[in-house]
């Protein structure tokens, strides 16, 4: 009975083939690309931004047919004027689309000036 020793000796080499390496390269590729595209779910939600809630509030003004009135003391997003706060922290649309508050151009409602619209407070 022979015995193998399994060396040098009996032709095979010790290491890896090209298709072994090209096969591990293939799923660690695979594993990247996975892990790559799921790190941005992982972030924790973010509130939206200034100009996005402006946004969101003159769409909202345009498809309902009423004015819109955002403050910046709270996000919340009202159809109707709050009384005793100063025009400084709030931004009325109109069902037309203009705008009318800090920092926006009238016609369409973007921030153009953000020094002057107030960030809310957390």
């Amino acid at each position: 009975m022979r015995r193998r020793t399994g060396g040098p000796a009996d032709g095979r080499s010790e290491g890896f083939t090209l298709v072994e390496l090209m096969v591990v390269l293939v799923i660690l590729g695979v594993l990247v690309s996975v892990s790559v595209t799921a790190l941005p779910s992982l972030r924790a939600t973010q509130a939206p931004s200034l100009a996005e809630r402006l946004g969101h509030a003159r769409r909202q003004a345009i498809s309902t047919g009423a004015p819109v009135t955002l403050s910046a003391r709270d996000s919340s997003v009202s159809s109707a004027v709050q009384s005793g706060s100063s025009p400084d922290t709030e931004w009325r649309f109109l069902p037309d689309g203009r705008a009318f508050g800090p920092g926006l151009d009238p016609r369409n409602g973007r921030l153009i000036d953000t020094s002057l619209a107030v960030a809310p407070t957390p």
